[in-house]
C-alpha cells in the first residue's frame, strides 16, 4: 500500500467531517434564531394578554338601544370588564360560525380561535359570568349561527352559595334553573345547532383564613351530577372534565 493513501484517505474524512459539522452548525444556529423568535413572540403574546382588558375603553352607554339591556347590576358594578366585554358581544358584527365558546374567566382566558386556525371560532365568555349571565346574553351568543357550541358555567354561582354555612337551597334550584333555560333557548331558537355541556371543573381547597367552606367541590361534583340528568332530558353531549 502506497504511503500516500492513508495520510489522504485522513484529509478527505477531515474534510468531510468538517463540511458535516459546519452544516450542523448552520442548522443549529437556524433553529437558536428560530427559538429566539418564538420565545420574543411569546413573550410578545403574554404581554398583550395581560394588557387586554385596558383595550376596551367603551361604555354600554355608547350604544344606542344598549342602555337598557338587562345586566345583573352587580356584575356591572364591580366588573367594570364584564360591562365592556358584554357591550362588545352584543355590538359585534354577527357571521356563520363553526364552534362558539360560552362561559366565565376559565373560557375567556384562554385564547381557542389560535388553537383552531381552520375553522371559525368565537369566544362569548366574561370573567366572572355566572349562569343568570349566560342567560342574559343568549342573544349575542347565537347570532353568530354557530354549528356547535361549548358550554361551561356555574363555577361562580357555586362559589358564592359556598360561602353561607349552610346550603341555600333554593338558591341552589335557581341555578339549576337557569342552566334548564340557557339550554331550551339554545334548543328553540337555533335547533340545529349541536349542544356541549362541559362539567365544572375542581377547585383547590378554601383558605382557612377566609372561613369559607371547605365542601366545595361536593358541591360541584353534585352539581355536575345534576348536569348529566340535565343533557339527559335535553338530549346534548356531556362532557365530564373533572377526571
Amino acid at each position: 500500500m502506497k504511503k500516500w493513501i492513508l495520510p489522504a484517505l485522513c484529509v478527505v474524512l477531515n474534510i468531510v467531517l468538517f463540511v458535516g459539522n459546519y452544516k450542523l452548525h448552520e442548522s443549529n444556529v437556524a433553529m437558536h434564531e428560530e427559538n429566539v423568535a418564538f420565545y420574543e413572540q411569546n413573550v410578545a403574546t403574554q404581554e398583550a394578554f395581560e394588557h387586554r382588558y385596558d383595550k376596551y375603553e367603551t361604555t354600554i352607554t355608547d350604544y344606542t338601544g344598549l342602555e337598557e339591556y338587562p345586566l345583573k347590576a352587580e356584575q356591572s358594578e364591580a366588573n367594570k370588564y364584564y360591562e365592556k366585554r358584554e357591550a362588545m358581544y352584543m355590538h359585534a358584527v354577527s357571521a356563520p360560525t363553526d364552534v362558539v365558546f360560552v362561559g366565565d374567566s376559565i373560557t375567556d382566558r384562554f385564547a381557542w380561535e389560535e388553537c383552531y386556525p381552520d375553522l371559525v371560532v368565537k369566544r362569548r365568555a366574561i370573567v366572572g359570568d355566572t349562569t343568570a349571565g349566560v342567560l342574559s346574553r343568549t342573544d349575542s351568543e347565537l347570532a353568530t349561527k354557530p354549528s356547535k357550541i361549548f358550554l361551561l358555567i356555574g363555577t361562580n354561582d357555586l362559589y358564592q352559595l359556598s360561602k353561607e354555612k349552610e346550603l341555600d337551597e333554593e338558591a341552589y334550584q335557581t341555578v339549576m334553573n337557569n342552566y334548564i333555560a340557557i339550554l331550551d333557548t339554545y334548543q328553540d331558537k337555533a335547533p340545529k345547532t349541536e349542544i356541549y355541556v362541559e362539567s365544572v371543573l375542581p377547585m383547590r381547597e378554601m383558605d382557612e383564613s377566609k372561613k369559607e367552606r371547605k365542601d366545595y367541590n361536593e358541591l360541584i361534583q353534585r352539581f355536575n351530577k345534576d348536569l348529566v340528568m340535565i343533557c339527559e332530558d335535553h338530549k346534548v353531549t356531556y362532557l365530564n372534565l373533572w377526571k
